[in-house]
């Protein structure tokens, strides 16, 4: 085998692992992108939740107010 050989093998191998590499980081980011969506989705429910349960006593007189406006 020639040295040139054995340089181009050695190169081959190492641009494999290198992409080998890059796949492992694109897929590990595209999981952490995923867990990230889900934490920003927690927290905006759980703000959803208590905006509702801070204003629910506005939202029942919100409601009363249309029911009685039906029935009149």
């Amino acid at each position: 085998m020639h040295m040139s050989s054995i340089v181009r093998s050695l190169n081959d191998l190492a641009l494999r692992g290198l992409a080998r590499l890059q796949v492992a980081r694109w897929n590990a980011e595209e999981g952490q992108t995923f867990a990230e969506y889900g934490l920003i989705l927690g927290i905006i429910a759980v703000g959803l939740i208590a905006a509702a349960v801070a204003l629910r006593d506005q939202i029942a007189s919100v409601f009363s107010n249309v029911t009685s406006g039906l029935t009149s």
